[in-house]
Order: structure tokens, then sequence, then C-alpha cells
């Protein structure tokens, strides 16, 4: 008897090896393939570096490092901005808004508009600057309600330096475009399209604490900025 038992566990033993092999060939087979590994998160760049702010359509733009030491625009209220003086009281903050006019985009310069103390506090000075005629600035000034200065740029001046093209029209496709000058009139920071800086990007370049920030060029999920 004591035989017969040996053998029949004996012959149990494939059995349960082949069941065994088989239980772990469907797990295997119901395992998610490399298509269902997790995303990368998104990309965030230095807020210094040339690539951060870059933008494929104007890789000839003005970038950090360059030089824009003399500017004279005139503004929507009459009168001209000359960028030597103002350089000369303090950074400067250009922001740029080309042909697109959409409520996301006037919303964010209203928020910045806002917050004109802020930039004044560190002695910048805040100009909004539109491919338009003196006249049409200033319609557009009046419609946002902006306390901050508005230049127009009807001979495309700045859009030549800020994002040089072959055909200046072009230069209306890009929504907006910031550029942040030292007071020797050196791009310290410059952003074109893309993710719209908020203030504290902005502070911080002013402030010299941007070294290590790191922020996504263009759309990002949660926080843009680490």
């Amino acid at each position: 008897m004591a035989f017969d038992h040996a053998h029949h566990e004996a012959m149990r033993l494939p059995q349960l090896a082949l069941l065994l092999s088989a239980s772990m060939l469907v797990l295997a087979c119901q395992r998610p393939g490399a298509s269902a590994a997790p995303e990368p998160g998104p990309t965030r760049l230095p807020i210094l570096d040339r690539a951060y702010g870059a933008h494929p359509d104007y890789v000839d733009a003005l970038a950090p490092g360059d030089q824009l030491d003399a500017l004279s625009l005139p503004l929507a209220d009459q009168g001209r901005f000359e960028l030597a003086d103002s350089l000369a009281a303090g950074p400067v903050v250009l922001v740029w808004i080309g042909g697109a006019e959409h409520e996301a985009l006037t919303s964010w310069v209203r928020g910045l508009d806002r917050e004109l103390a802020q930039l004044e506090a560190r002695a910048a000075t805040l100009v909004f600057v539109r491919p338009l005629e003196p006249e049409a600035a200033l319609r557009w000034a009046n419609d946002v309600a902006l306390q901050t200065p508005v230049a127009g740029d009807p001979d495309a001046d700045l859009a030549a330096r800020l994002i040089p093209v072959t055909a200046p029209e072009h230069a209306g496709g890009l929504d907006f475009a910031v550029i942040i000058l030292t007071t020797g009139g050196t791009v310290a920071y410059r952003k074109l399209g893309g993710r719209r800086p908020d203030l504290a990007e902005l502070l911080a370049v002013l402030d010299g604490d941007a070294q290590a920030l790191r922020c996504c060029p263009g759309a990002c999920v949660g926080e843009p900025c680490i």
C-alpha cells in the first residue's frame, strides 16, 4: 500500500507542474505591454536658458545675452517711449502682443497690469507694445482698461529686432513675446509664445532668483515651475 501511495504522488507531480506553468503563462499574457507604461512628465527647462523661450518659427529672435539698448516707439497716448531713458532708471520688461486678441491673452495682460506696483517697486518699467499705429494701440489699451504704458510699433522697429523674419507681416502670427532687459540693455530673459509666464516668473528674474527656476516652455499639466 505504501508503494501504491508513493507511486500515485509521483504521478501527480508532473500534472501539478503542468498546471502551474499554464497559470504563469496566462498571467504573463494579461500583463500590460510596454505601451501601457506611464508617460514621462512635462519637460521643464531653466528659464534663463536660450532654449526655454525659443520659438521654432523665429530661430534668429532676440535671445538672452543679446543687446537691445536703443529703441524709440510712439506711445499710444502721445509722446514716445525711449528705451535708453527707461534703462537709465532700471530694468525694462517689454511685452509684445502680436495680432491675436483673445480672452486668455487679454486676461493675462490684465493680470500683469494689475501687478504694476510690484514691478515699479523693483524700479522696473513695464511696457506693452502692439504692432499698430498709436491710435489703434490706444483703442486697444482703453478696451482692456490698462494703466500700464502702451506703445505702438507701426514700422516694426521692435518686431524687426525681436523676431526677425523674411516677411514682416508674418510677425503678427506670434501671440506674444516677453523680454527683460538689464540696465545695460542686455537681454536677461525672453519668452516667445507658448505658456504665458506669470508675474512670479518675471519677478524671479528681476530679483536675481531665477537661476534654479525651471518651467515648462509650453502647456503643462499642473504646476509649471519648480
